[in-house]
């Protein structure tokens, strides 16, 4: 079984204190159930939600990228990416 591996950037690399991990996932799954699994594998996450800290607003919390597109909660991940978690940027 490959392993996903994720990237941390900023605050996340931080509180994690490093900033590439590998991830074991079996095969594909939505965004949205990755981000609860992360969340579950690096509680210090939590610290990134706000209001009800449901697992709904993650994507508004940080971004997920794979191969520089940002990801979507339509979109899936799977065993054999490489992603990115960094935080939100102002600008304009």
């Amino acid at each position: 079984m490959m392993a996903m591996l994720i990237k941390f950037y900023g605050p996340f690399k931080e509180r994690i204190g490093k900033n590439l991990v590998e991830f074991n996932l079996e095969g594909e799954i939505p965004l949205t159930e990755f981000s609860k699994r992360l969340v579950s594998q690096f509680p210090v996450l939590m610290e990134f939600l706000t209001g009800d800290k449901s697992f709904d607003i993650l994507n508004s919390i940080f971004f997920v990228a794979r191969r520089g597109t940002l990801l979507g909660p339509e979109d899936t991940v799977r065993d054999e990416d490489e992603v990115e978690i960094m935080a939100p940027v102002d600008g304009g």
